[in-house]
């Protein structure tokens, strides 16, 4: 499974993936309907090699890659229209804006001679390219590593390699460039917006630090505290916290207003830790779900109020709330895994054939009702 999102006001649940290890009988994207586990509509059969990576934030369009991103399309779900995007550099990321009107994709690849790549904002309706900035070169100085749209969909708040990592705020309509905040760090640089536009936060692969931004007076504040490099990061709801996790097996809840730790959650369970590749919290930010998207596949859920876990969700693939908070989505890996990306296909220890993905609607409440029972 490579995407899973609700919809229509998380009545339907859309399910995403492939169904051979090459993909070239093309992708299949399923409507379902919550309240009876039901098909909604025909499962919509993608073109030949085309992989869908994302869903738009109306739930009615997705977003399709062939291969290494030689080709982009973007489906209509309710009839199948297609409207071709043409191509992109390999390695490449890809996320809609909030409105739905554009798509912003960049990569960075690189040879053992020269770094490729590209950052390309394109119009949704029409497939054309608003504008593009090429970040190839003999190094990384000035390759794009990662591209967040602000919240109103009107900035884009993008990241470049090289020494100084550079996070830099450029127009999201003509790509001019607006304001350079300051650097993510050293390794490779990951940065995203606050809820409300007005905060930024930047972390990179090799910094134990995490960089926040107040957008608008441009000034930077570093989050000291992590011993291990950091490995995500996400605002709570309200604008009020971050959080972040790091291969020191700590996840830390950030105070904005006095940049201090208020609470701190361990990763570590007997000799095992979790290594964290995606944070999510629920829309009314009581939730948080720590997530490692490697050959680990497992999601573990906590109260953040309290920092009390909740439960462990082995071969998690995707997990996804609900927009009321009251529902979790939990695509259960088969005998797929997800590496570096990608999609592999094996057998687990006992099975004679391979497996394919599933999902699981876990009912909120019923997680914290088997969490108070423990207590």
């Amino acid at each position: 499974m490579t995407e899973l999102a609700f919809a229509r006001g998380g009545k339907a649940l859309l399910t995403a993936g492939i169904k051979s290890r090459d993909a070239k009988e093309g992708g299949i994207v399923v409507q379902w309907s919550v309240a009876s586990g039901k098909r909604l509509a025909k499962p919509l059969k993608l073109p030949a090699e085309y992989e869908p990576v994302e869903f738009s934030p109306d739930g009615k369009r997705a977003l399709a890659i062939k291969g290494m991103g030689e080709s982009l399309r973007l489906v209509d779900l309710a009839g199948g229209k297609e409207v071709e995007f043409g191509g992109h550099a390999m390695g490449h990321v890809s996320s809609f804006s909030p409105d739905g009107k554009a798509v912003v994709t960049c990569s960075a690849a690189a040879s053992s001679k020269q770094v490729f790549s590209e950052l390309k904002v394109w119009g949704a309706a029409t497939g054309k390219v608003r504008f593009e900035k090429d970040g190839s070169g003999q190094s990384n100085d000035k390759a794009f590593y990662s591209a967040d749209f602000s919240p109103d969909s009107k900035r884009l708040l993008v990241t470049r390699g090289g020494a100084a990592t550079p996070v830099e705020l450029i127009d999201a309509t003509n790509g001019k460039e607006l304001a350079s905040l300051g650097s993510a760090g050293p390794g490779i640089p990951r940065a995203v917006f606050s809820p409300d536009g007005k905060s930024a936060a930047a972390w990179a692969s090799e910094s134990k630090d995490v960089a926040l931004f107040d957008v608008a007076k441009r000034k930077a504040t570093t989050l000291k505290g992590h011993t291990g490099y950091v490995r995500a990061s996400a605002f709570t709801p309200d604008n009020k916290a971050l959080v972040t996790a790091a291969l020191d097996g700590t996840i830390r809840v950030w105070d904005l207003k006095t940049s201090k730790v208020k609470r701190t959650l361990s990763l570590n369970v007997g000799r095992n830790r979790l290594v964290v590749d995606w944070l999510t919290l629920s829309p009314d930010g009581r939730l948080l779900v720590a997530q490692s998207r490697g050959l680990a596949q497992v999601a573990r859920v906590w109260e953040l109020s309290t920092g009390k876990e909740l439960t462990t969700l082995p071969r998690a693939v995707r997990v996804v709330f609900a927009p009321d908070g009251k529902t979790l989505a939990v695509a259960v890996g088969g005998s797929r895994w997800e590496y570096g990306g990608g999609f592999g296909f094996g057998k687990r220890a006992g099975q004679k054939k391979e497996t394919p993905d599933k999902v699981r609607l876990v009912p909120v409440a019923e997680l914290m009702k088997r969490a108070a029972k423990k207590d």
